[in-house]
This record gives C-alpha cells, sequence and structure tokens, in this order.
C-alpha cells in the first residue's frame, strides 16, 4: 500500500515515528516536505499554555525527530505550501503529483490548519490526529481540559480532514488512562 506523508522539513514527532514502524513492511511511503510552514504566533496572552505545555507536554515521544532512515530514501518531494490567512493550501503542482504518485491515503504530520482540496483536485483522503473525546473536549492543550475535570480517561481520534475545523470524519478512536501526579 502507498501511503503518502505530509510532513515539515523532514521532521516528525518521536511518536509519529513509532506509530509507522508498526505498520506492514510492505507500505510504500510517499513523503511530501513542507519547507515554509509558519512558527505558531507567541502571544504573551497565552504564556500560560506556553509554560505549561513546556513542563508537562514536552517530553520523549512529542520531541522532534528526523524522519527514520527507512522513508527518507532521497524520493521526497518538497513544496512549499500557500497561505489563506491562517490556514494552508497545497499547491496545484503537488496535487498533479499526489495524484499522480497514487497514494492510497495521506497522513498529515505536519503543517497547520489545512484547506482540504475538493475529491476532484484529490481523491484521496487526508487523515489526521487529534487529541481529545469529541463528544466532549477539543482544544488544546492535551489532557488539560479532561484533568481539570477529574476524567479518568483522554481521548485521540484519527478523523479525515474536513474544511470544517474539528468536523471530519472519525475512523479510529482510542482512550488513554489519565491521573494526575499523587502528592507525595
Amino acid at each position: 500500500m502507498k501511503i503518502g506523508l505530509l510532513v515539515d522539513d523532514l521532521q516528525i514527532a518521536q511518536w509519529q515515528a513509532d506509530a509507522l514502524d508498526r505498520l506492514p513492511p510492505d507500505c510504500e511511503f510517499l513523503v511530501y516536505n513542507c519547507t515554509n510552514s509558519r512558527a505558531s504566533h507567541r502571544s504573551l496572552k497565552h504564556a500560560l499554555y506556553y509554560a505549561l505545555n513546556l513542563a508537562s507536554l514536552r517530553n520523549r515521544h512529542t520531541a522532534r525527530v528526523r524522519l527514520p532512515k527507512a522513508l527518507d530514501a532521497g524520493a521526497n518531494t518538497d513544496f512549499e505550501a500557500e497561505f489563506d490567512g491562517i490556514w494552508q493550501r497545497l499547491p496545484q503542482p503537488l496535487l498533479a503529483k499526489i495524484v499522480a504518485d497514487e497514494p492510497a491515503v495521506l497522513i498529515k504530520f505536519g503543517m497547520g490548519l489545512l484547506r482540504v482540496p475538493s475529491v476532484s483536485e484529490l481523491p484521496v483522503p487526508i487523515l489526521s490526529y487529534h487529541h481529545g473525546d469529541p463528544r466532549a473536549f477539543r482544544g488544546r492543550p492535551a489532557g488539560f481540559h479532561e484533568l481539570l475535570m477529574g476524567k479518568e480517561t483522554v481521548g485521540q481520534v484519527v478523523q479525515i480532514l474536513s474544511n470544517r475545523l474539528d468536523a471530519g470524519e472519525i475512523v479510529a478512536f482510542a482512550e488513554t488512562k489519565a491521573a494526575l501526579p499523587k502528592a507525595a
């Protein structure tokens, strides 16, 4: 099966590399590398969020790593995303390349908010991982709202991206035990 990967600067998070390692060995990966994703705008009014992120959410699983050697075979396609306000778009030449490559699916491991092309432009679904149980908790930081509300689990979903934020069709759902550290 051909799987297309949308990444930034040939890097992914360690957990993403681990997930790819679990796929069957007969998968063929096509890497579409965005070279101009903008760094998120850091605002002082969100300082508490960034402090929480640094203190609790940055760990060995979320660390950015180079694409595994098995995936970075040199047949990567570099591209510059187009911008529509805070949203990014895949440029027409890249869409034509993806259609010609015929992947079964694209997995979005990079870029920011992405405008999804029409099915006539790109007949391939774009999958994206998201944290939170969509029935109750969405938004960042991952797990924060669940812990604040004393919930026992944190949800994770894989969805087919759509042009409505957090409204794509969910194709997989899981939960992870969540608990605050016990006081010493």
